[in-house]
């Protein structure tokens, strides 16, 4: 896939690593499936129990508790089994059988060897503060999160430890003020964050509050305070604990001022609050590169390349403020060549680059569809006839084979608004043996029905609350992890209870905003449905989200099949323990491909499946080579 397609789908920002990073290695040699492993050569996804997956850990962990053989094999695959799911109740009470079963002895569960493993680390503290010892299990918590780079365990159990009745008095206040300094450096400002990362940046922020009321005041316990409460949404608490900026006695409380501010959008005030934080020490390039940051939040493009190349003129290389500059110079100038520099800079792994260039260039893929492509050509010859034409109020669509309904839909949206209004007929060829008007199987929340070959919604329309907050999400600029960020408050806001609403806005979508087309609209509302579905509830096997995305995956086919998809390998990357299902999922919808058209969904299926966990390498080459047949062709 060349870099411009990459673009278009996910873009990489800070992503909390699954596989193992090492205290001393990456994971246990006997769990690790072998690079060159390849499956039965007769057994398909369906049939193959991957080594590695979640349910082969688990069946190896149960089946070792069982027969009591060799507990530490069984702990070990136990460990793994909790690093793809650290929160998940049934497994933390197999762990606690397991604990029961060796008589409280942790180290005959967990040997201590020349080498240490985050999972087998992290299982360990699980056990300790099972025994009473909690600020033990913390502190190796701590020291985990250092090694793997990301604070998964601490969220997932320490919230839980530290909440406990009289657990806080037990934690010295270094070791607190390193949980608490950690858990913030975790995690997104509030609004890139899902709602319950927000929510648990609340409870930190109480723990915060709780902890510290015997702390001594310090401009670090000012910041952290603030930071917590600022992460959580709090903005009046977090304005009570930093003070105006007129009273900031130190670098510190004038920066969380600074950060302060800049969520809340005020600019200019923000700006200068770095200007104060950086006085008390001018040689420090962190207030210049919050200012630069400010700045280019506010697209003050001047501004920000200001403060950047003053961080540059310390450090000429600084991998933050070297590429933002760049794209400012971009911004003011319109040079290409600063973009090629910020591409290849992305080709070599800059993370900042590829966010900047994303920024700038990424976009949701439009459909290639030949209703789709006729589409673009009516337009473009309505531009350049002064937005008249010539159909008289009719338009007739002849198309050789049958095309997916949001076609039509995308037409109607651009036909509506024009005066004398364009009534269209599209009629189609023959059917293919794969009919994509029926459902792959029984589905819950079909989306469209059909009165021969003329499709319409099957199911009422939607909400009118639900509608304008999936058209508000539509509306943010292209950006996956935000975007998604965004769809878990309006799911937590709606719930289950609206799933049907949200599903129907697919296929009554809003009206075009102005100056948007239909190419562009249509698929943005249906993946910001789709991404609240996807979070609409927690849990997979009879969950309400998979409910949902099933139906819209295996129901007619249509533009709404590419946002199943796309969210459906999101959730099987982000949340492993539904991989195998979802590689089912894709696997069945591999085999219905029709045999003739156009299908968007055909080669995004490919690409996404690629970005799945635990494929056999054979299947990853088979999956390419597909994926690149497929591109040949079009």
């Amino acid at each position: 896939m060349n870099w411009l397609k990459k673009l278009t789908g996910q873009i990489t920002g800070k992503k909390e690593k699954i596989n193992n990073a090492g205290v001393g290695s990456a994971t246990p040699s006997d769990v690790s499936a072998p690079n060159d492993a390849h499956p039965p050569a007769d057994a398909g996804p369906e049939l193959t129990l991957r080594e590695g997956t979640p349910e082969f850990n688990l069946i190896v962990a149960s089946t070792e508790l069982e027969t009591g053989a060799n507990l530490a094999h069984g702990a070990s695959h136990l460990a793994v089994l909790l690093e793809v799911d650290p929160g998940r109740a049934d497994w933390q009470a197999l762990a606690a059988r397991y604990l029961d079963a060796a008589g409280d002895d942790v180290d005959a569960l967990l040997p201590v060897g020349d080498e240490r493993f985050v999972n087998s680390e992290a299982l360990r503290a699980w056990f300790w503060q099972r025994q009473g010892k909690t600020p033990e299990a913390l502190d190796l918590l701590l020291q985990i999160s250092r090694a793997a780079g990301h604070a998964t365990y601490l969220h997932a159990w320490a919230l839980d430890w530290l909440e406990q009745d009289g657990a806080l008095a037990r934690i010295g206040e270094t070791s607190m003020m390193q949980l608490l300094a950690t858990a913030l450096n975790s995690v997104e400002e509030a609004h890139q964050s899902s709602a319950g990362t927000v929510r648990d940046m609340g409870r930190w922020a109480s723990l915060a509050e709780r902890a510290s009321a015997g702390y001594a005041p310090s401009p670090t316990l000012l910041l952290v305070r603030a930071g917590l409460q600022r992460k959580a949404g709090n903005v009046d608490a977090a304005l009570a604990i930093t003070g105006p900026i007129g009273q900031a006695a130190s670098a510190e409380q004038a920066n969380a001022i600074g950060l302060l501010l800049r969520c809340m959008r005020r600019f200019d005030e923000s700006e200068q609050a770095f200007i104060h934080a950086g006085s008390f020490d001018p040689a420090d390039i962190t207030p210049k590169l919050e200012a630069g940051d400010t700045c280019f939040e506010a697209g003050n493009w001047h501004k920000a390349l200001f403060w950047y190349e003053a961080v540059l003129a310390s450090e000429s290389e600084q991998a933050w403020a070297l590429p933002s500059s760049w794209y400012c110079r971009y911004k003011l100038d319109g040079d290409e060549a600063w973009m090629e520099r910020l591409w290849e800079a992305m080709r070599k792994g800059d993370n900042r680059a590829h966010l900047l260039v994303f920024r700038e260039r990424g976009r949701l893929a439009q459909s290639h569809d030949a209703g789709a492509n006729l589409l673009r050509t009516l337009l473009e010859r309505w531009r350049e006839n002064g937005n008249t034409d010539d159909s008289g109020g009719a338009m007739a669509i002849s198309a050789t084979v049958m095309e997916a309904p949001s076609n039509r839909l995308a037409f109607a949206l651009e036909l509506a608004g024009r005066n004398p209004p364009v009534k269209l007929e599209i009629t189609f060829g023959p059917l293919p043996a794969v009919d994509p008007r029926l459902a792959l199987a029984p589905v819950d929340y079909p989306l469209w029905a059909y009165e021969g070959t003329v499709p319409h919604p099957a199911l009422p329309a939607p909400d009118a609350a639900v509608r304008d907050a999936i058209a508000a999400l539509a509306l943010a600029p292209y950006n996956p992890n935000e975007n998604w960020a965004a769809a878990s408050h309006v799911a937590a806001r709606f719930g289950t209870r609206h799933v049907r609403d949200i599903l129907a806005a697919m296929v009554y979508p809003p009206p075009l905003p102005q100056d948007v087309r239909a190419l562009e609209w249509l698929p943005r509302v249906q993946l910001a449905a789709a991404y609240v579905l996807g979070q609409i509830d927690s849990g997979w096997e009879g969950s309400e989200r998979r409910r949902a995305l099933v139906s819209v995956l295996f129901g007619p086919m249509d533009w709404t099949t590419c946002a199943a998809i796309r969210v459906l390998a999101r959730i099987a990357t982000t949340e492993p323990a539904c991989a195998t299902d979802i590689m089912r999922l894709f696997a069945r919808m591999e085999r219905h491909i029709p045999e003739v058209g156009h299908w968007d969904w055909v080669t995004l299926l490919y690409e996404q499946w690629l970005e799945l966990p635990f494929l056999f390498d054979a299947e990853r080459e088979e999956l390419r080579r597909k994926l690149a047949a497929r591109e040949e062709d079009e």
